[in-house]
């Protein structure tokens, strides 16, 4: 009787996709806004004027976490994309229901 592998506590949901993007997401801000505004650029990309969306970036606060939740859903993705094409394939030499499956 072989013992299924499992894999570590610390391995499995949504922790080692969201953790690493987190961190990605940050050095991706840092870097971008150490010497500009990203409220500037969202005016930059929607001209300004009445009712485009400005109003929602009088703190600058508000442009920093918009870009850096941008940034995060972005790295996320990617991170995401890489666990899903690096997960373990299944045996290609066995069929399917040879008795290759874990109980």
């Amino acid at each position: 009787m072989t013992a299924a592998r499992t894999r570590p506590a610390h391995a499995t949901g949504w922790g080692p996709v969201l953790w690493p993007s987190f961190l990605a997401a940050s050095v991706v801000t840092i870097a971008a806004t150490a010497g500009s505004d990203p409220a500037h650029w969202l005016e930059c990309l929607t001209r300004g004027g009445a009712g485009s969306g400005t109003d929602l970036l009088e703190d600058p606060l508000a442009g920093y976490s918009l870009f850096f939740l941008s940034a995060w859903a972005g790295c996320a993705l990617s991170s995401a994309a890489t666990a899903y094409l690096t997960r373990p394939a299944s045996d290609p030499r066995t069929p399917p229901g040879a008795g290759n499956e874990p109980s």
